[in-house]
C-alpha cells in the first residue's frame, strides 16, 4: 500500500492534493497500525478522528 500512496499520492515530498485514498477497515487496531505506518513513512503527524486520517498542509 505504501508503493501505491508513493505512486498516486505524494509529488516528491510533497501531498498531491487533487487525490484521495479510502480505506475502509472494521478494527480499529488496524487504523492504529496505518496511523504508525505512515507516520513512520512520510514524518507528518496525521490526524485522527473517528477512524478517519488525514493531513493539514
Amino acid at each position: 500500500m505504501l508503493k501505491e500512496i508513493k505512486k498516486y499520492l505524494r509529488n516528491g515530498h510533497e501531498w498531491v492534493k487533487e487525490n484521495r485514498l479510502v480505506i475502509f477497515t472494521e478494527y480499529k487496531t488496524t487504523l492504529d497500525y496505518l496511523e504508525r505506518r505512515l507516520k513512520e513513512t512520510f514524518k507528518k503527524v496525521p490526524k485522527s478522528n473517528s477512524g478517519v486520517i488525514w493531513w493539514d498542509e
